[in-house]
Formats: C-alpha cells, sequence, structure tokens
C-alpha cells in the first residue's frame, strides 16, 4: 500500500480549510433607517461607531483651566505664560514664545494619539502661529505626543509658540480627525 508523502498530506489540507473559509459569508449589518418629520421617504443613516460617543464641541469656546470632555479623550488647557528663550535660539524681533500647558486623557477603550501636528494657536484674525520645537526650560516638560492613550492615562506637558508681541484675541485649538475622517475642534480662549 502506498502511503502519501507529508508535504502532499499539508498542500490537501491547506486547500481544504481554504476553501472553507472562502466560503464562509460575512453579512454586512442592516443600516438603520431614519424618517424625517412629514417626509415620505426614510433616508439611510450610519451605524453609529462603537465606544464613547463624541459631543459637538465646535461651537463652544473654553477658558484656561477648563476640561473639554470630547467623549473618547479629555483636554484641559493647565496653563499660559511666556516662556523665556535660551541662550543660542530666540524668537523673531518683536516676538514672544507663548507656552501653553496642557493634560490629555484617554476617556475610552479605544486608543487615541494627542496628536500636535492638530494644535495650534490662532490670533484673532486667524493667523495661525508656528509652534516652537526648541525648549525652553521655562516651559518643561515638553508636551509628548509619541504614545497612544488607552482609558484613564494621561500625557502632559507644554507647548511653545511664536507669538507676535501685540497679537491678541489668541485661541488654541485642538482638531484632530478620527478615522471616519470626521474633524473635532476643541477651541480654548488664552485670555491675551
Amino acid at each position: 500500500m502506498n502511503t502519501p508523502k507529508p508535504w502532499t498530506v499539508v498542500c490537501c489540507a491547506t486547500l481544504v480549510v481554504g476553501s472553507l473559509l472562502a466560503c464562509k459569508k460575512k453579512s454586512a449589518p442592516a443600516p438603520t433607517v431614519e424618517t424625517a418629520p412629514n417626509a415620505g421617504t426614510p433616508s439611510p443613516t450610519p451605524a453609529a461607531p462603537t465606544g464613547a460617543a463624541a459631543p459637538d464641541l465646535s461651537a463652544k469656546t473654553f477658558a484656561v483651566g477648563d476640561t473639554a470632555d470630547a467623549g473618547e479623550f479629555k483636554l484641559t488647557l493647565d496653563n499660559v505664560k511666556e516662556c523665556k528663550p535660551n541662550p543660542y535660539y530666540r524668537p523673531e524681533k518683536d516676538h514672544i514664545w507663548l507656552g501653553v500647558e496642557l493634560a490629555f486623557e484617554g476617556n475610552s477603550d479605544k486608543q487615541v494619539m494627542p496628536l500636535t501636528i492638530y494644535m495650534k494657536v490662532l490670533d484673532k484674525e486667524g493667523t495661525v502661529m508656528k509652534q516652537q520645537y526648541i525648549g525652553s526650560k521655562a516651559c518643561e516638560p515638553r508636551f509628548n505626543s509619541s504614545a497612544a492613550l488607552g482609558k484613564g492615562e494621561k500625557a502632559k506637558g507644554w507647548l511653545m509658540f511664536e507669538v507676535p508681541k501685540t497679537a491678541s484675541g489668541l485661541k488654541f485649538q485642538y482638531s484632530p480627525q478620527n478615522f471616519m475622517g470626521k474633524t473635532q475642534t476643541l477651541k480654548f480662549d488664552l485670555g491675551r
């Protein structure tokens, strides 16, 4: 009697398992249907993503010391002050380094990344101020955004921006995009 070679058995087993997995059907969840008042035709609405729902905070402006709860994370702007330049690198003439102290906390089971590329300071005309990556001993520790934060995990530190001395109406803004491409904008009045 001939016995099959081991590689033949492995190949046949792989084909059988692959065929069974390919035949398994996955059905997508049906969209929810919402009917507008006085409308005859229902329109499909995408199902809400799992996790903490993000309230729309775009119309609200927070103050220094306030905590904005955006569902998946909480952002607190703890302090704002002028940061003294270091001896080797200074701001442009008639500019200062303005430090913003942040506390960022994960607030859901899904991890969040507090990326500084979505953080900026704007003046009353909407001019975006340049973020500084040079350190200042007056505004340390620097805000570290290199780790994803789970529920209850925190990141805290300072970001610096180069601001004209005469700038007014300054606001800190954080506008991260979620996985669906939607943006949640949080604004803080810096009191300057």
